[in-house]
């Protein structure tokens, strides 16, 4: 069952760090995605912030390294934009797991 759960997280990894990822990049693709694989929201979270605590490291670690060629330069925005975006995501649905009947209240966000 771990490695279930793994590939999973790396799924759901995949769909948050993407190269095409620019600010206020939207999140209904990623929800409509979420519904289509009948992801359950509980353990969807529990993904998510493992998720987030390890683009943040990776971003710590990006952030000091010193003299970046230009290509670290981009990774490192990138890695901004899939910490800004997971931890979007993550509040979104920490939000219907706290109230499954706010999911309509916060249709805006998608």
């Amino acid at each position: 069952m771990q490695e279930d759960w793994q590939a999973v997280k790396a799924r759901v990894k995949s769909k948050i760090c993407i190269i095409r990822m620019v600010p206020n990049y939207p999140m209904g693709a990623f929800a409509e995605w979420v519904t289509a694989q009948n992801l359950e929201i509980a353990p969807l979270v529990d993904m998510l912030d493992i998720i987030q605590m390890d683009l943040d490291a990776d971003e710590t670690a990006l952030r000091h390294t010193k003299n970046k060629t230009p290509s670290q330069l981009r990774l490192h925005a990138l890695y901004g934009y899939w910490c800004l975006y997971c931890s979007q995501i993550r509040a979104y649905y920490k939000a219907i797991l706290r109230d499954p009947h706010c999911k309509r209240r916060l249709s805006f966000l998608l």
